[in-house]
């Protein structure tokens, strides 16, 4: 029997036998509120343990179980000192979650949500390692690709120009035009192109 149908039915029973009663036989008004209340009270309390359930077992429903090479590439990756944020934070959720570990223990770990864990494993199934980097997106192709980037990270590592001490931002954004990489750029794109890559480069280290 269900277990709503055979609470109302002790409650049914209960509410017959409490007081005084009306026509019929059933109980009257007072005695039936006070019943059929706490009979809410336990149907609500129930819901939400099964909720409860429900959340936890949904987010532990899809098992990360990594190959050697795949954690020995995710345990390089966290070695790195130039991967995204988000990426390393997907990188070590995923090792977690291969040693047993749960949404709710990896979340304060690693500054994800339980959400973000939840679709993590799903996308783990489908796209192994790769669901640790971003989806493409729609829209207006990026103005600075890749190689752009890369190059202006590598220049910003190499010896500054002779009468400096360090690289600028300003100056990086100069040297770009200059060497034909771009015929524009903002000091302040370069400023975000290096912040992706983790470079160690801020405004005020730059003089800018």
């Amino acid at each position: 029997m269900d277990w709503p149908l055979a609470s109302s039915q002790r409650a049914c029973q209960r509410a017959r036998s409490m007081g005084s009663r009306g026509p019929g036989g059933y109980p009257d008004g007072a005695a039936a509120a006070l019943v059929f209340g706490e009979l809410h009270d336990s149907i609500l309390i129930h819901s939400r343990r099964n909720t409860r359930t429900l959340r936890t077992c949904k987010s532990n429903s899809n098992p990360v179980q990594l190959q050697r090479k795949e954690r020995s590439s995710l345990l390089h990756l966290c070695k790195k000192g130039s991967v995204e944020v988000r990426v390393y934070k997907r990188a070590r959720a995923l090792l977690l979650a291969h040693e047993g570990l749960k949404d709710q223990e990896i979340a304060p770990q690693v500054g994800l949500s339980r959400i973000t864990l939840v679709n993590l494993r799903r996308r783990f199934q489908q796209e192994r390692l790769q669901c640790i980097y971003g989806r493409p997106r729609s829209g207006r192709k990026p103005r600075f690709d890749g190689v752009l980037r890369a190059k202006i990270t590598a220049l910003a590592c190499s010896d500054p120009p002779e009468g400096y001490g360090r690289w600028s931002l300003r100056l990086l954004a100069d040297r770009g035009v200059e060497l034909g990489w771009v015929e524009g750029i903002h000091f302040d794109t370069v400023g975000r192109i290096l912040k992706k890559t983790n470079f160690n480069l801020t405004r005020s280290e730059a003089g800018v």
